[in-house]
C-alpha cells in the first residue's frame, strides 16, 4: 500500500469568497471599467497598475486581481470587491459582448 512521504507538504490554496463563484476571465479593460466606476485603485500607482492590467489581460484568476486591486484602494472591503466583480461579470461584460 502507498503511504505518502511525511516530509512533502503540498501546498493548500486559500479559499476564495462564497460570492467568488464566477467563473469567466477579466480584461485589462474589464479592470478599467470596474476601478473607475468604483473609485478603486487609489493608492496604486502606475507601475503597479500596469501590472495588474497585464496580469489580467494573461488570464490571472479573479480572485487574486480582487486582493491586487484591494491592496491598492482605500476604505473598501475585498469581500465588496469581488462582489462587485462577480456582478459586473454576470451583468455587465454580457451586455457589452452583445448580450446574453
Amino acid at each position: 500500500m502507498f503511504a505518502p512521504d511525511p516530509k512533502i507538504r503540498i501546498p493548500v490554496p486559500a479559499k476564495p469568497s462564497k460570492r467568488c463563484k464566477v467563473e469567466s476571465r477579466l480584461t485589462a479593460t474589464d479592470i478599467y471599467c470596474i476601478c473607475m466606476s468604483n473609485g478603486w485603485f487609489t493608492c496604486g500607482d502606475n507601475q503597479q497598475y500596469t501590472r495588474v492590467m497585464r496580469a489580467a489581460d494573461n488570464g490571472m484568476a479573479m480572485h487574486d486581481l480582487a486582493v491586487a486591486i484591494w491592496i491598492c484602494s482605500d476604505a473598501i472591503q475585498l469581500e465588496d470587491i469581488e462582489g462587485k466583480i462577480a456582478d459586473y461579470l454576470r451583468w455587465e461584460k454580457p451586455q457589452r459582448n452583445g448580450g446574453v
